[in-house]
């Protein structure tokens, strides 16, 4: 009788809910990182691209592709890698302060029962962009002021780390947080949208049929979410989620861009910034955009599939 109680529990089906996970630094500086390290991997020539197209104001690329294809016909592989050391150094802090800060948030404003409300998803995301910016707008600024090194033709005009780096910290705090404003334009709307479009469509595969692709095998008696979505359904919700807010903040990434880069001077200011991009016409806020959704979609579904993953070959 304990044996068929079992079996019945076990093949009952009951609601998925998302519960907000325990906070845990440790965990998510190591597996934070090491998830940042491979999805940069895969795509940081996207990235590049990217950055050199919304800087663009000469009209030098045509597209993403064609900002590739010159990068690498010029430059090779290595030149489509310019800067992903600085992004590597970074990912690992810059990973565990977010997910650390949004765990926090979400656990101490979730609902009796365990659950949280959207409003409170949508809280913690913005809060934990916020925060991520005391990493994220330096190491960017860094980041892109390398990448733009690859469209100098002549070797010999190119700067070396050491020389901008140097230039960086020469203007002080001001210097090293040049474009923070713009920068949390870019990454607080970003985890608003993020956070809750991820935790919810993974909540509506979680809701999918029993041998779907997206649902690990018989969880359907397990109420919380993560135990019954499977590594596919993790890298769908990531992709989908990072795709669809990536977008909708790209006039937002593109400011930043354009305030960090080595145009800079010309840009000023975010107010000086928008009305002289907005002079390109209203598509140049949207520059880049098919590289952000090859990009940021991807990146993100690599990171939460590697997230997932890691535990449970190296648990800590």
């Amino acid at each position: 009788s304990v044996l068929l109680s079992g079996k019945m529990a076990a093949s009952r089906s009951v609601e998925p809910v998302v519960y907000p996970p325990t906070v845990n630094f440790t965990k998510n500086f190591v597996y934070g990182g090491a998830a940042g390290v491979v999805g940069s991997l895969f795509t940081f020539p996207i990235d590049l691209s990217k950055t050199l197209v919304q800087g663009d104001k000469a009209g030098q690329y045509r597209g993403i592709f064609h900002c590739f294809s010159s990068v690498l016909k010029k430059g090779g592989l290595r030149a489509l890698y310019k800067g992903l050391p600085i992004q590597l150094i970074g990912i690992a802090p810059e990973k565990a302060l977010k997910l650390s800060v949004n765990d926090y948030l979400r656990m101490q404003l979730r609902n009796k029962d365990g659950t949280i409300a959207l409003q409170y998803e949508a809280l913690s995301g913005g809060m934990a962009g916020f925060a991520q910016v005391i990493i994220t707008s330096p190491m960017e600024m860094l980041k892109i002021r390398m990448q733009e090194q690859s469209k100098i033709e002549n070797p010999a005009l190119r700067k070396s780390f050491r020389t901008v780096i140097s230039e960086i910290f020469n203007g002080g705090v001001r210097g090293v947080y040049q474009g923070a404003c713009a920068t949390l334009l870019r990454d607080v709307p970003f985890s608003i949208l993020y956070f809750p479009l991820f935790s919810n469509i993974k909540l509506s595969l979680a809701r999918s049929p029993a041998d779907s692709i997206f649902r690990k095998p018989n969880s359907d008696h397990l109420a919380d979410v993560n135990k019954r979505v499977s590594l596919a359904g993790t890298f769908t919700a990531g992709m989908i989620a990072g795709s669809i807010a990536a977008f909708l903040v790209t006039p937002a990434d593109v400011v930043k861009t354009r305030l960090q880069g080595n145009e800079r001077a010309h840009f000023r200011n975010i107010p000086t910034c928008i009305r002289l991009t907005l002079a390109e016409g209203p598509s140049a806020f949207f520059k880049g955009a098919t590289g952000r959704l090859m990009l940021i979609g991807p990146l993100f579904g690599i990171v939460l599939f590697t997230y997932e993953f890691l535990p449970a070959y190296i648990p800590l």
